[in-house]
C-alpha cells in the first residue's frame, strides 16, 4: 500500500464525511431557518442538497473507474477521436462535458452570490480542478488536461442556460445577450464538429488507425539506420473493400448463420452496414462489420475435445461446403487444424482474379461439446484496385519516424537506441474502408540497463 492509496482512501473517506456533514447541517437550517445567520429558503436547501449529492455520484464514479494514465497533452481526446473517427470517443467527451452541467445549474439556486458571473466562473473552475487534481494523486480515473475545458464548457452550459431562464422568469422578456451566452458553448462545439466532419467528407480517403496522436519526443532517443533506404518510390495502388458499407449483404450473411446454427436471430435495425444482435435469450450474438465484410457468431459453450480423423473430415466437408455454397471461402486457402475441435482456414499472398479482386484474411469454426458450432468468424475479405497514389519514399518515411511523428505504444526512456533494422511496405485499412499502402519500420530498443526489445512504428505512404 503506497502513498496513493492512503491518499487515495483520505481524500474519499474525507469526500464522504463532507456530504455528510452538509446533509446534517442543511437539516438543521431547514429544521430552524437559519444558516449561520442567514436565511435559508427551502428551495436553496434543497439546492444544497443536491449539489452535495451531485459531488458524491460524480466523485463514486470516478473512484470506480478504471485507472488510466494522465494526459498533459491539450486537445488530445479530440485528436484521438479524429484520428480514430470513433462516434464512441466523440460520445465519452459530451459525457464529460454533461456531467458538470448540474454544477452550473444548481450552484446559483443556492447562493444568489453565484449568480454574478465572475464568482460563478471561479467557484466552476475550482471544482473541476480540484476533480482532476484528486484522480491524478490518487490514481483514479482517467486525470486529463482537456477534462479542465470540458468540465468547465459543461458548467458554463447549464449556468447561462439557468440565467437566461431566470431573466425570462423574472423580467418576462428575452434579452439577446443572455440567449447568446447561452448558445455559445453548443455553437462552439458543433462549429468543431461540423468542420471536422466537413473536413473528413472532402478528403478522398479516411484516417489511419496509426496516425500519430500526439509528437513523440525524441530528444532522449538516438535513432540509428542499419540498412539503406531508397531516395525514390514507384506509385502504390490503393484497394477498398468490395464489401464496404453493403447492408444487404450484413443481412444476407445472417440468415445463412442462422439456417445452418438453427438459432433464430433479433432483426439488424434498419439502415445501418453494421450491427451487433443475439437471440432471445441473448446468449448466442452475431456481429457484422460494414467497413470490410468481416463478421462474427458466438455463444458460450464447453468446446469440443479432440475430434478423431473421421469426425475432422465430416466436419470439414460440411463446413466448407457452407461456406463456397455463400461466396464466403476463395480458391486461394490454406486450410489447418491447430488443435481440439478448432478449424482455421487462411489467405495469405493471394493473387488477384479476373475481376481484380484480392482476397487477404483468415475464416474459424470451433466446435462445443455437444458437436454444434460455438464460435464461428469470417475474416476473408475482398479487396479491389481503384487507383494508384504517388508515394512517400523510404527515405521520406524515415526522416517522419526521426521527426517523432509516429504512434508509440511503449513508452521511450532516457537514453533508449533505436536500431532500424527493417522497412517494408504493408497495407492498412483506414476509417473510410480503403486499403492505403503504408511504411513499417522495425528494430531493436537497446535501452540504459543493456536490455534489448523489438519496436517497430507505421507511417503512412501517399502523399497528402
Amino acid at each position: 500500500m503506497g502513498w496513493e492509496w492512503t491518499v487515495s482512501v483520505i481524500f474519499w473517506h474525507g469526500t464522504v464525511m463532507l456530504g455528510a456533514g452538509w446533509l446534517v447541517a442543511l437539516g438543521y437550517a431547514v429544521a430552524h431557518g437559519s444558516f449561520k445567520g442567514l436565511q435559508l429558503s427551502f428551495g436553496q436547501a434543497i439546492s444544497w442538497t443536491m449539489l452535495v449529492l451531485w459531488l458524491a455520484v460524480l466523485m463514486y464514479l470516478i473512484y470506480l473507474s478504471i485507472p488510466d494514465k494522465a494526459n498533459f497533452s491539450l486537445f488530445r481526446c479530440w485528436r484521438e477521436a479524429w484520428v480514430m473517427w470513433d462516434p464512441l470517443l466523440l460520445k465519452g467527451i459530451f459525457q464529460k462535458v454533461l456531467a458538470f452541467v448540474p454544477l452550473g445549474v444548481l450552484l446559483p439556486f443556492a447562493a444568489e452570490r453565484f449568480r454574478k458571473c465572475r464568482l460563478a466562473l471561479l467557484a466552476f473552475a475550482g471544482t473541476v480542478l480540484a476533480t482532476e487534481t484528486w484522480q491524478l494523486m490518487a490514481r483514479r480515473g482517467d486525470p486529463d488536461v482537456d477534462d479542465l475545458l470540458h468540465g468547465l464548457a459543461g458548467s458554463l452550459l447549464g449556468y447561462f442556460l439557468v440565467r437566461l431562464c431566470l431573466d425570462l422568469f423574472e423580467q418576462r422578456k428575452l434579452r439577446l445577450d443572455l440567449l447568446l451566452q447561452a448558445l455559445a458553448v453548443p455553437a462552439v462545439f458543433a462549429a468543431e464538429i461540423g468542420t471536422a466532419f466537413a473536413v473528413y467528407i472532402l478528403q478522398p480517403y479516411g484516417n489511419l488507425p496509426i496516425s500519430p496522436i500526439v509528437k513523440q519526443d525524441m530528444s532522449s532517443v538516438a535513432v540509428e539506420l542499419a540498412m539503406p533506404l531508397a531516395e525514390e518510390a514507384e506509385p502504390a495502388p490503393v484497394y477498398r473493400y468490395t464489401l464496404a458499407g453493403d447492408e444487404e449483404r450484413g443481412r444476407a450473411v445472417l440468415s445463412w448463420v442462422s439456417a445452418l446454427t438453427g438459432i433464430q436471430f433479433e432483426a439488424p435495425p434498419a439502415g445501418r452496414s453494421s450491427f451487433s444482435v443475439s437471440d432471445a435469450s441473448g446468449e448466442a450474438r452475431f456481429w457484422y462489420d460494414g467497413m470490410d465484410g468481416s463478421w462474427r457468431y458466438w455463444k458460450p459453450s464447453r468446446p469440443g475435445g479432440r475430434l478423431s480423423a473421421s469426425e475432422i473430415s465430416t466436419k470439414r466437408e460440411m463446413l466448407e461446403g457452407w461456406l463456397d455454397s455463400h461466396g464466403l471461402l476463395p480458391g486461394q486457402v490454406s486450410m489447418t487444424i491447430p488443435g481440439g475441435s478448432f478449424f482455421q482456414w487462411a489467405v495469405e499472398n493471394a493473387p488477384i482474379d479476373e475481376s481484380g479482386v484480392r482476397y487477404s484474411g483468415y475464416c474459424t469454426a470451433e466446435f462445443a461439446d455437444d458437436g454444434s458450432i460455438c464460435r464461428l468468424v469470417c475474416s476473408i475479405r475482398p479487396t479491389k484496385e481503384i487507383t494508384t497514389e504517388p508515394i512517400l519514399s523510404p527515405k521520406e518515411a524515415f526522416e517522419q519516424i526521426s521527426a517523432g511523428n509516429f504512434r508509440q505504444y511503449i513508452t521511450f526512456s532516457q537514453g533508449d537506441q533505436l536500431y532500424v533494422e527493417e522497412c517494408s511496405l504493408v497495407y492498412m485499412t483506414d476509417s473510410k474502408g480503403f486499403d492505403q499502402p503504408c511504411y513499417l519500420f522495425g528494430g531493436a530498443c537497446l535501452q540504459e540497463d543493456g536490455t534489448s526489445r523489438y519496436w517497430n512504428a507505421y507511417c503512412g505512404a501517399v502523399r497528402r
